[in-house]
């Protein structure tokens, strides 16, 4: 995914729900974060899809993303990437107060439609928590780039509503990360 796809798939999903405004809560949500200087990792472009909430929260709009624009339709197939229409139980662990700190995404290119991107520790915070395999290779990616700082993450891993566990563990895979980084 790049600048490019997450700017078309916007567009797209405002044409196809009549919406204009979306969350974009994966992977693809660095993209306007990440210093246009700088190349983007690998492991940090490979996702293919934008998960998408529609600022509505509509589910119905949600179903409208993933028929028209979702995995394995005609947009996904003919352009290469796609949209997740997701809702907002998908970042049910990310930090507190997330939605107040998103990096507002809109270009020429977006039209009328604007991304409401998550800030880089709060999509890396999730991502802790998640520990898909895929999920934790993304977050290394961002804390050795150094585009995320420990201490932040930490304090906002305290304010994830995940059972401690699992935070813990989050915390333990940050360590790691940090531990090892070059």
């Amino acid at each position: 995914m790049n600048r490019a796809a997450l700017e078309h798939l916007l567009r797209a999903a405002a044409a196809v729900t009549g919406e204009s405004t979306f969350y974009v809560v994966g992977s693809a949500a660095i993209l306007p974060a990440w210093p246009p200087e700088r190349d983007i990792p690998e492991v940090v472009a490979r996702s293919r899809e934008a998960d998408l909430i529609p600022a509505s929260g509509s589910l119905q709009m949600v179903d409208l993303i993933d028929g028209a624009l979702g995995q394995d339709s005609t947009f996904d197939s003919t352009f290469g990437y796609y949209a997740d229409g997701v809702d907002f139980s998908t970042v049910s662990w990310a930090p507190e107060g997330w939605r107040d700190r998103v990096i507002r995404f809109q270009t020429a290119a977006t039209g009328d439609a604007v991304g409401l991107c998550m800030e880089p520790h709060d999509l890396v915070v999730a991502k802790l928590c998640a520990g898909r395999e895929k999920d934790l290779e993304f977050a290394k990616g961002l804390v050795q780039s150094g585009l995320v700082g420990r201490e932040i993450l930490l304090q906002r891993l305290q304010t994830v509503a995940a059972p401690e566990p699992i935070v813990q563990i989050a915390k333990e895979r940050l360590t790691s990360m940090t531990d090892s980084r070059p």
